[in-house]
Formats: C-alpha cells, structure tokens, sequence
C-alpha cells in the first residue's frame, strides 16, 4: 500500500459523506484519518458508509476503534474536560447510525473529532494494573431470531463472572426493518476490560 502526501494545511471540517468500498472496513479508514484529524484547522466532522461489522479478521469493528482509540485520545488531552469548557467542543465520538457487516456492508457511521488547541499530554502505560471492570455488547444483523444474541451475551457472562463480579455486556440486535441494517447477516461480541489504572483492552469475535 502507498499513499502520496502533499505537505499542506490539514483543514479538517464538516464532510457530508465517504463512500467506503466492501473490501475493506469502515475503520481501516478511520485508522488513516484519526491520527492527523486532531490536528487540523477546524473540528471534522465527517460520514462513512460501508462495512461496520464481520471483518475482525483483517479489520477491527467500528466497536473496537470505538471503545479503545477515542478513550486512548482523550486520555492525550484531546477533546478533555478542559478543552471543552475552555473551547467548547465535544469530545471525540463515533456513531453507528445503521450497522452493515461484511460482505456487502450498507452500514452507516458518524465520526466527529475536535482539533487540538493546547498541548497533548503524555501517558504512562508502564503498570497495567488490575482488571475492575468489563463491560460489551453482543451485536447481530439480520438474523431471524435476536435470541441468539441473548444467548452470546449470556455465555460470554458466564465465563467473565468466574473472575470479577462488575461484568455488563448488552444485547444490540438490528434487523432489516426500518432500515436498521445491511442485507448481510452477522452476529459478533466485542468486550473491553478497563484497569484501576486506567488501561483498557479490547477483543472480539465475529461469526
């Protein structure tokens, strides 16, 4: 993969919509473009449509870069509690507007980051501390029956409550109707374990 870069002004600001294709996921984008989006001359603000969900094998979900990268960039200073008193912006967020999984995505995300107006700060991810808490959701598209996301998120409760009781992991199950998701069929669990020392680890499994 080569990519050409022309040094200039990264301008940032409100893109109606990015067509993704289906070879790969929606956050292989957004892998590229968070770390140069804090860092451009307006707050950006932009759509993706394509593949959210089924490709944790070559690309991790929306989820994943959801529950991992935004908490690892607010804990850099971007979009803190002082930035957004001082400058009144929001913090760093995605959306999932409709969920599409692999292979012929239909997914729908919204991704808005704030532009850094103070210095980063720096982290200390030396101690990893101690698990304290877990929390996930099961999600499913287009199955016939949402009893087998329930099924998920029971099973995988099972197995976390052997080792701390502070374990939630929620069902989100999207069918076709009302236009909730894409055509393809998924079911996949995303957990993601925080530390007393702020440290956060995610996995996930898609079937």
């Amino acid at each position: 993969t080569q990519i050409l870069f022309v040094p200039g002004i990264l301008l940032g600001g409100d893109i109606p919509l990015h067509a993704c294709p289906t070879s790969r996921s929606v956050s292989w984008f957004l892998e590229g473009i968070l770390p140069l989006a804090p860092f451009g001359k307006e707050p950006l603000q932009v759509s993706f449509s394509g593949v959210t969900d089924g490709t944790n094998e070559v690309d991790a979900s929306c989820d994943y870069f959801k529950s991992t990268l935004f908490v690892l960039m607010e804990q850099f200073g971007i979009g803190s509690e002082h930035e957004r008193d001082l400058l009144s912006l929001a913090p760093p967020s995605l959306r999932i507007v409709r969920r599409g999984a692999a292979p012929d995505g239909g997914g729908l995300i919204e991704l808005y980051c704030p532009n850094v107006r103070t210095e980063l700060k720096s982290i200390d991810y030396t101690d990893p501390g101690l698990i304290k808490r877990i929390r996930g959701s099961a999600i499913s598209t287009k199955l016939v029956s949402t009893s087998q996301t329930a099924r998920v998120a029971y099973a995988a409760k099972g197995i976390l409550h052997r080792l701390l009781p502070d374990v939630w992991i929620h069902t989100d199950a999207h069918t076709m109707t009302n236009h909730q998701c894409g055509p393809s069929p998924s079911l996949s669990v995303v957990l993601t374990a925080v530390s007393t020392t702020g440290v956060v680890l995610t996995c996930e499994c898609t079937r």
